[in-house]
């Protein structure tokens, strides 16, 4: 047990290193390409403007088509592809790497928002609203990542599943997992590609207000450069509804929870409203 603890405290003390190296960056890289000062003119025709959060989500909108969906699916689903088949091999490098990547991406892009609020280069609460959204999902991405690694209810071979694939292949796991380890399996892999599919998500939104922020600060409006694909996630609050879903959903999945009353809870739970529908509760 004081190892787990121990362990956990760990996770937390590098995921928080992490994000601080991310805020620098995002703070050096912000005062580099706005400078330090205010919102002030600058030479050669261009103006350093502040930039509010609807002027960036009219612009991400507006540079929107049927084709950056459709292309922004296939790039979603070879993702979620390449992650469910790294992770049956890579499970702890996978974990890992995705919550330090997000937690990197984060704290930069976190520093930039709070270096350009405090220099005036963005104005508006937004703002503040959209960056705290940010870290809480950066929180919810630790809680899910622990659960993914220690589940609350599991397998009692989970914790050698990859062992077993890395030194025996995909076609060992039956020796050691039952049809309904499998079933479990299943629902705990759904939560990681939620977890992705919500990382991913969250990134390019922060990429696409870094990018789109920074040339509507200086007086750009043109979005070539500002990224089609991440424009797809320029709407903050229905892009924050997403976020929660999928956050609360991998948190249930990954964790084995959904799987506990799914598997035996539901089953009484449908029959007890079956019985109340057709007889009354009475009869329930």
């Amino acid at each position: 047990m004081l190892e787990i603890l121990a362990s956990k405290q760990v996770d937390i003390y590098i995921s928080l290193v992490i994000s601080l190296i991310g805020a620098v960056f995002g703070i050096v890289l912000d005062r580099s390409t706005k400078g330090k000062g205010g919102a002030a003119p600058e030479g050669g025709g261009t103006h350093a403007i502040s930039v509010s959060m609807q002027q960036v989500v009219r612009v991400s909108v507006g540079s929107k088509s049927s084709a950056d969906d459709q292309l922004m699916l296939f790039f979603v689903g070879v993702f979620l592809l390449v992650v469910g088949v790294a992770y049956l091999f890579f499970r702890q490098e996978v974990l890992v790497a995705g919550l330090l990547l997000v937690l990197f991406i984060f704290g930069a892009w976190a520093g930039s928002v709070a270096n350009s609020l405090y220099s005036g280069f963005y104005d508006g609460w937004r703002w503040v609203v959209y960056l705290l959204v940010m870290l809480l999902f950066a929180l919810a991405a630790v809680r899910v990542v622990g659960l993914a690694k220690t589940p609350m209810f599991a397998p009692s071979n989970f914790i050698y599943a990859q062992d077993i694939v890395n030194q025996w292949g995909i076609l060992a796991l039956p020796r050691y997992f039952t049809a309904l380890d499998f079933q479990w399996f299943g629902f705990h892999l759904l939560g990681i590609i939620l977890f992705f599919a919500a990382s991913w998500r969250a990134c390019l939104s922060m990429l696409n207000y870094a990018v789109l922020g920074t040339r509507l600060s200086k007086g750009a409006a043109h979005t070539e450069l500002g990224g089609r694909i991440a424009s797809a996630y320029g709407r903050p609050w229905r892009n924050s509804l997403f976020l929660l879903g999928f956050m609360v959903a991998a948190n249930y999945l990954v964790s084995g929870q959904f799987f506990m009353w799914f598997e035996y809870e539901m089953p009484n739970q449908l029959e007890y409203f079956i019985q109340v529908v057709l007889h009354g509760r009475q009869a329930g």
